[in-house]
C-alpha cells in the first residue's frame, strides 16, 4: 500500500509596500515661475509650509503664498502676500478648504475616468460655476530616485479654474501649471491675459532640492538693480517690541511703509517723508510682513514683533 503524503508548500514572498507620500510636510518650500502675456511683468510664486492648525475639527497644514512682480531680472515692482491656505491629506488624497468646503485637490489612487471638483469659486463669465478635473492616465515616476505616483489630468469642459498634464504626488502640479488651480480661457466671447505659469523648484527636510530650470530657485531676487535697492533700505531692529526705525536709501525722498499680517491684511501703513523715521507700531505680537515702495523701489521683509 502505498502511502500518500501531502506535502504542504509555503511559498514565502516577499512584498515591498511603498510608503505614505506626505505632502508638504515640514520645510517644503515650492516655485513656479510666471510671465504676463503683452505686458512687461515676470516673476514668481514661492509657497512654503509654515505650520499646523486646527480648523473645522480638521488636523490640517497651512500654506503661505508669496508672490514676486518684475518689469526685469532684478526689478521688483509688487509683492503679494496670499491669504493661507488650508489643507489636509488622508491616505492618497489631498484636501484644501475653499469657502467653508473641503474639495478633493488631489487624488493619487485614482483611476483613468476618475472626476472630482476642484475649485467651487465659480466665475463672472460664461463658465461653469464650478471647476473639475478629470483623469487622463495614470503611472509612476522617478525623482530623487523615489517613485512617485503620477496622475495626469485635464480641465473639464468649460470649468473656470483647473490644470492640464502631470501632478505627482509629494510635489504637486508641475510642467505648465500653477501651484493652485490656474485659470482657463472658460468663455470664448471673453479674451483674458491669464498669466503664464511653469513649475520649477521643489524642497522639504527629507527631500533634496529638485529644480528643472537652468537657473536657481528665485533667482529674479537677485540680480541687478534689486540687491543694490534692497541692501540700502535698514529696517530695525527685528525681532522688535514695537518700535521700528526705516531708513531710506539716499535716492529716496519719499516712501509709504505697509505692514501685512499672515492672511495678507494690511495691517498698518505710514508715509515716510524723511530719511530716517522711527515708527511705534500698533500691532500685537506675531508675525507679519512690511513693506517699502517709493520711487521705483519695492523692499520686503518678514517682521516679527514680540511685545
Amino acid at each position: 500500500m502505498k502511502k500518500l503524503i501531502h506535502l504542504s508548500l509555503t511559498l514565502l514572498v516577499t512584498i515591498t509596500l511603498k510608503a505614505q507620500q506626505p505632502f508638504a510636510p515640514p520645510g517644503a518650500i515650492w516655485h513656479y515661475d510666471f510671465w504676463v502675456p503683452a505686458t512687461p511683468w515676470i516673476g514668481f510664486d514661492q509657497i512654503t509650509y509654515i505650520g499646523d492648525s486646527l480648523v473645522m475639527g480638521v488636523q490640517c497644514k497651512q500654506l503661505q503664498l508669496v508672490r514676486y512682480t518684475f518689469t526685469s531680472p532684478g526689478i521688483l515692482v509688487n509683492t503679494y502676500v496670499a491669504p493661507i491656505v488650508f489643507i489636509y491629506q488622508d491616505g492618497d488624497t489631498v484636501f484644501k478648504l475653499q469657502n467653508n468646503d473641503w474639495l478633493v485637490w488631489f487624488n493619487f489612487a485614482a483611476q483613468t475616468g476618475d472626476q472630482w471638483i476642484v475649485d467651487n469659486t465659480g466665475s463672472p463669465f460664461n463658465c461653469d460655476s464650478l471647476s473639475t478635473l478629470k483623469v487622463t492616465s495614470t503611472g509612476n515616476s522617478i525623482i530623487n530616485s523615489q517613485s512617485l505616483k503620477r496622475i495626469t489630468v485635464d480641465t473639464v469642459g468649460t470649468s473656470p479654474y483647473g490644470y492640464h498634464g502631470d501632478i505627482l504626488e509629494r510635489i504637486g502640479p508641475i510642467g505648465n501649471n500653477s501651484f493652485f488651480p490656474g485659470g482657463q480661457c472658460c468663455d470664448p466671447t471673453v479674451i483674458i491675459e491669464f498669466a503664464q505659469y511653469s513649475f520649477s523648484c521643489y524642497e522639504d527636510s527629507t527631500f533634496a532640492l529638485y529644480n528643472v530650470t537652468p537657473n536657481s530657485c528665485g533667482y529674479l531676487l537677485n540680480v541687478g538693480l534689486n540687491e543694490h535697492n534692497q541692501s540700502s533700505l535698514v529696517i530695525s531692529p527685528n525681532p522688535t517690541s514695537g518700535s521700528v526705525r526705516i531708513v531710506l536709501p539716499l535716492f529716496i525722498k519719499s516712501a509709504q511703509l505697509i505692514i501685512y499680517n499672515c492672511m495678507g491684511e494690511i495691517v498698518f501703513s505710514k508715509k515716510l517723508n524723511q530719511f530716517n523715521t522711527e515708527i511705534d507700531l500698533p500691532l500685537s505680537s506675531g508675525v507679519y510682513f512690511a513693506e517699502v515702495k517709493g520711487n521705483n523701489l519695492v523692499h520686503i521683509q518678514k517682521l516679527i514683533i514680540n511685545e
